[in-house]
């Protein structure tokens, strides 16, 4: 359990931004993993995407063919097909918006990101140095426990060797 603890760490771990180093507090956690893995669904989901998009417009290839009829040879089926490219380059189609889609799912990450990154930087500190003070509070509050707990302990053992005292 504690490998997949640690794997489930590792791969959801913040590679991008690493937490700020500090030995004694290391391992307070101020994150959900779930709030880890929405981040990494949300943020990764649309940058999948873009490299979908970017890769299809650089794939090898042609994107559109025409179905040539079967009795045509292999160089006018080559013809039909650039036809159709010429013939879809003629008509004025409004591509605008599929010309920026890898942007605006760029966008929609950054979008998706923000939070994460306010979290990070505006929140997680100050809860950080909040709880770094209840801790230390609370070692104090320890430390004064065990030294009472010592001195009683002592004051009975004495108590015990000097036998009953009767007060007036």
């Amino acid at each position: 359990m504690a490998i997949a603890h640690v794997a489930t760490e590792y791969v959801f771990s913040d590679f991008l931004l690493k937490d700020p180093n500090q030995a004694r507090y290391r391992n307070v956690r101020t994150e959900l993993a779930v709030d880890k893995i929405v981040t990494c669904v949300a943020v990764g989901l649309p940058l999948l995407l873009i490299s979908l998009a970017f890769a299809q417009e650089v794939s090898v290839g042609t994107q559109i063919s025409c179905f040539a009829p079967t009795n045509f040879s292999w160089r006018q089926a080559a013809y039909v097909d650039s036809f159709c490219w010429a013939a879809v380059h003629t008509q004025a189609l409004p591509l605008w918006l599929h010309k920026f889609f890898p942007y605006i799912l760029l966008l929609v990450a950054v979008l998706m990101y923000a939070p994460a990154l306010f979290w990070r930087f505006c929140a997680a500190p100050l809860l950080q140095s909040d709880l770094a003070f209840i801790m230390e509070e609370l070692d104090r509050c320890y430390n004064r426990a065990v030294t009472l707990a010592k001195r009683m302990a002592t004051a009975d053992r004495i108590n015990l060797r000097l036998g009953p005292q009767k007060h007036f």
